[in-house]
């Protein structure tokens, strides 16, 4: 259908559900990602996975080695890199010489085939008229059993091997997933405080140097903007605590976090929030990473609505719809132009939480009739 983000999507969910219980992913599903993306244009990306697909290649595959050491002289052909295309592309001569090789061998077999066919259907006629067909056929029974039996213990086999491996990965799994979320965190502490904590540093040699010329005025504005900074890292510190605890995972509880945050910043320019939850979705239980980026688009759009709409009311509202609940946030004030208006970071993070969990983001404003920003969540992610 020309969906390529979907299609991506979905492939990447096959992989993670693949490595999750422990199947063989195989090269085919990294190449078809690879295959949309450079569609799509992006081809670092497609180079990304077209290599990822090459760890996975198999000897047996040929024609899909074939397509992905072709997809790979494509990739480096249009990033400018010929010594790299042109290994590439005689690999894929390579094989397209041997499947052509293949094919004659494979027309060859099926003529000898065609002759021993013949051949024993007239041993066959041969038994029959000599009365042993009876014995050829126990006898190809007797192997047919062997093959059962031995393919059975060959199967039992490798289930536990594969039992035993899926066990090893599931704990290789547990350990990465707890190092991704302390990186996570660790990023997160980096970026929303170290820079505050070094503002505040900053100006707090500003502030000595002033009181030693007595500048009272300016100490003064120093002091409050590191008051300001403390303030905002105690706010971003409180954010990432929240966000990781685990008892605090239910839609009312995210509104709850929201409607205090709203109502601190709307008192300012005395407008007020109003919260609607659907029936049936207020215990509803987020993951963590989409509790995370639908607490921080929310509270983003809050901050845009009460910086930039100067209306009255705020409304923030969660509704649900067989396979997705949708979260927006609207209010009253005086809109803007979305032909006409240049979009700033605000709406560029908006878009970012929503792509950050495979969810769609949706804006509509016009000119003195408000603004209104949706997020809609897949729930079969």
């Amino acid at each position: 259908l020309g969906q390529l983000d979907s299609a991506i999507f979905h492939i990447k969910r096959y992989i993670d559900s693949s490595i999750k219980y422990e199947f063989r992913v195989g090269a085919e599903a990294y190449s078809l990602i690879g295959s949309c993306a450079l569609a799509r244009g992006d081809v670092h990306e497609a180079e990304e996975y077209f290599l990822l697909a090459e760890k996975e290649l198999k000897e047996q595959d040929i024609l899909i080695n074939k397509n992905i050491y072709k997809s790979l002289y494509e990739c480096y052909n249009s990033l400018g890199k010929p010594e790299k295309a042109l290994l590439y592309l005689e690999k894929y001569m390579t094989l397209e010489d041997s499947m052509d090789m293949s094919q004659k061998s494979f027309a060859i077999a099926m003529m000898e085939s065609e002759k021993d066919a013949v051949k024993l259907e007239g041993q066959i006629h041969w038994l029959t008229e000599n009365n042993q067909l009876h014995k050829a056929l126990n006898h190809e029974q007797r192997q047919q059993k062997n093959i059962v039996y031995g393919s059975t213990a060959f199967i039992l086999v490798l289930s536990l091997i594969g039992f035993l491996r899926f066990r090893k990965q599931k704990d290789l799994k547990n350990k990465q997933s707890l190092v991704n979320e302390r990186l996570r965190i660790s990023r997160d502490l980096h970026d929303e405080v170290g820079a505050t904590l070094s503002g505040i540093a900053m100006y707090s040699h500003v502030a000595k140097e002033q009181m030693k010329k007595s500048d009272t005025a300016e100490v003064a504005r120093s002091l409050d903007i590191m008051q300001k900074s403390a303030g905002e890292m105690v706010t971003k510190l409180s954010d990432i605590v929240w966000l990781i605890n685990p008892d605090q995972d239910t839609i009312h509880q995210l509104f709850d976090r929201l409607e205090d945050y709203g109502q601190e910043m709307a008192s300012v320019k005395n407008m007020i929030i109003k919260m609607d939850i659907s029936p049936g979705i207020s215990d509803f239980h987020l993951p963590l990473e989409a509790r995370r980026n639908i607490y921080l688009f929310c509270k983003e759009a809050i901050n845009n609505a009460i910086k930039y709409s100067c209306g009255k009311v705020i409304e923030l509202n969660a509704t649900d719809e067989p396979g997705y609940l949708h979260f927006s946030v609207k209010d009253d004030g005086i809109g803007f132009d979305q032909v006409t208006v240049k979009k700033g970071n605000g709406l560029t993070n908006l878009n970012h939480r929503a792509e950050e969990i495979g969810a769609r983001f949706q804006l509509e404003s016009r000119p003195f009739h408000g603004t209104s920003v949706e997020l809609s969540y897949k729930l079969t992610q």
